[in-house]
């Protein structure tokens, strides 16, 4: 038990997709394919099938075997809690999420009668992105230039060449999914603010910033009105009671009417 509470839930995105991943699999032995072909692959359907858009994002949990499994979730494993760490938890799902529907729609928009399933294309997103970590001030790291070389290059290759069941085209777009989403992210050069010039808040940090002052000089302004509009309450009342009395004692005399 001891050992037990040692184990920390250290990535939970990438954990969780992980064990997502197996339980799909293991529900496609049970069901003899039928799960995987109504949940877990991707291909053209009627879009009025409310599936069609589970299958979109869905596709990327699905592998043919247990073998295709492995592949890629040692990868997987590998890779993404680097990236979760860095970049969050709520970033993670959202780019495995934007992978997962381009692949999707550009498998549906291609190749109308092939499925496609796996995690391919998100651990190619995973494998350009972790090399582009240390992107500072916009300059391409060599890593990134090797990386796209020898893995996209021979995937380029692979798909022309080789005629096999693998899909080169969504290891591809994953990559670009990978390139763009680091781009992105690490676009900002260090602050001032940061520890160690190392890059504290993402690509989107000096939005934030402006946002958040943005929201404060708001506040102020509105701290501001609030307290304008109790002080004219206050004296409101003094000033009202003697127009009151004073109307009141004209409306005796001269008979005066409040429309």
């Amino acid at each position: 038990m001891s050992l037990l509470k040692k184990i920390q839930y250290n990535a939970p995105v990438v954990l969780t997709f992980t064990f997502l991943s197996l339980a799909a699999l293991l529900l496609d032995f049970a069901t003899q394919g039928k799960s995987t072909q109504l949940l877990f692959c991707v291909y053209r359907s009627s879009p009025k099938d409310p599936l069609t858009y589970v299958r979109l994002f869905g596709h990327v949990l699905g592998h043919a075997s247990v073998s295709h499994y492995m592949s890629n979730m040692m990868l997987f494993l590998l890779l993404g809690p680097m990236i979760e760490e860095k970049y969050g938890s709520l970033r993670m799902l959202g780019m495995i999420a934007v992978t997962a529907l381009v692949t999707g729609l550009v498998n549906i928009a291609c190749f109308p009668n092939v499925a496609l399933l796996g995690a391919s294309g998100v651990v190619f997103m995973l494998i350009i992105l972790s090399s582009m970590v240390r992107m500072v001030d916009g300059k391409i790291p060599l890593t990134m230039v090797l990386v796209v070389i020898l893995y996209l290059g021979q995937e380029v290759y692979s798909g022309v060449v080789a005629q096999d069941s693998i899909s080169q085209l969504s290891h591809i777009l994953g990559g670009v999914c990978g390139g763009g989403f680091g781009w992105l992210l690490n676009r900002r050069g260090p602050d001032e603010g940061d520890n160690g010039g190392q890059q504290t808040g993402g690509g989107f940090g000096r939005w934030r910033a402006k946002l958040a002052e943005a929201w404060e000089n708001w506040g102020e302004r509105r701290r501001e009105r609030k307290q304008a509009r109790q002080k004219a309450k206050q004296q409101a009342p003094k000033k009202k009671k003697k127009e009151r009395s004073g109307l009141f004692d004209q409306d005796k005399t001269d008979g005066v009417k409040w429309n």
